[in-house]
């Protein structure tokens, strides 16, 4: 006989939902401490009646027999929760989950081991000092009746045989035996025969750290113009030979330089032209203005208060930029 015939035999409430060449990894029933609210009804109940008999005159006990009828009620309640306990089973087998649940309506809820792509644990606080826990099964896009799982007994142990038997079945029956006989686990040791091999390689290269060559700075010399600095009075163009007194004269008196030392600003016409004030050398000037090609507005000598601009044209007559 196999060792699920062994296990169905005892347990009869399974035959009907077992197949033949089905293997039983996990068949637990829900923790004990489920029944604890009927359990302390009851209790309480009958310590209540008790009570009650004790401390009435022993002449009247005999007509106060109604105080047991909380007790027979809770009593009852707590005999039906205690079939339903019994009746209800977790029950992991190599092909299917299943959880069976009802005394007088039997249900039975079943979902497929390859389903199955996560499992989740909790443990709340009085389940760590009593000894039970929830596990949480996560399937792949649908959901299912028994997703959550409570009350389950030695959570710990069967976390680790539920994880072997669903995502690392070639360990399964690993921690089936060691749970059966906690003395054979296998513990992880180094072995010290086996030298060190290398250490495998990094999945990505080190990348270090990145280092800019010095930025060099060129300097290059100003570019001078003949003409510029002929067109500019006071100045004198290299190579020509102009006296000391001569330019001082042209700066002092023609007018050209106020005596605070500001240059006098060129008007401008409405026609565009310029109007420049008379200086010693007044052709250098010119020379100077038909060699840049006249005035140009808004250049570095425009007076923008005087100055006659064209409108731009604007396509539709309005700016878009301007709200």
């Amino acid at each position: 006989m196999s060792a699920t015939a062994d296990f169905v035999v005892p347990n009869r409430a399974l035959q009907r939902y077992i197949l033949a060449d089905e293997k039983i990894i996990i068949a637990t029933h829900r923790h004990w401490s489920m029944l604890w609210e009927p359990l302390l009804t009851t209790a309480g109940a009958f310590v209540l009646a008790l009570a009650l008999l004790v401390a009435v005159d022993p002449n009247v006990r005999n007509d106060m027999g109604w105080v047991w009828i909380p007790f027979v009620i809770l009593g009852g309640r707590l005999l039906y929760k205690w079939l339903e306990w019994r009746a209800r089973w977790f029950v992991l087998t190599d092909r299917r989950l299943l959880v069976l649940d009802g005394f007088l309506i039997h249900r039975v809820a079943m979902m497929p081991t390859e389903k199955v792509t996560d499992l989740g644990y909790e443990r709340t606080p009085m389940g760590q000092l009593l000894g039970y826990g929830t596990f949480i099964f996560e399937t792949a896009g649908q959901d299912q009746s028994l997703d959550r799982v409570t009350w389950i007994p030695q959570p710990d142990s069967r976390y680790r045989l539920i994880i072997a038997s669903l995502f690392h079945p070639d360990a399964a029956d690993a921690e089936a035996a060691a749970q059966a006989n906690p003395d054979i686990r296998p513990q992880a040791t180094p072995s010290a025969e086996s030298p060190s091999g290398p250490p495998p390689p990094a999945l990505m290269p080190r990348i270090g750290r990145r280092i800019n060559p010095p930025t060099q700075r060129i300097e290059l010399p100003p570019a001078r113009s003949d003409a510029g600095q002929a067109a500019i009075p006071g100045s004198a163009v290299p190579g020509s030979a102009v006296p000391a007194g001569a330019a001082d004269e042209s700066t002092t008196t023609d007018g050209t330089v106020p005596a605070s030392g500001e240059p006098t600003r060129p008007s401008w016409s409405s026609a565009g032209g310029a109007t420049a004030p008379a200086a010693s050398g007044g052709g250098t000037a010119a020379s100077g203005g038909a060699h840049h090609g006249g005035h140009v507005p808004g250049g570095a000598t425009a007076d923008p208060d005087s100055e006659v601009r064209p409108e731009p044209f604007i396509e539709g007559g309005k700016d878009p930029k301007i709200r």
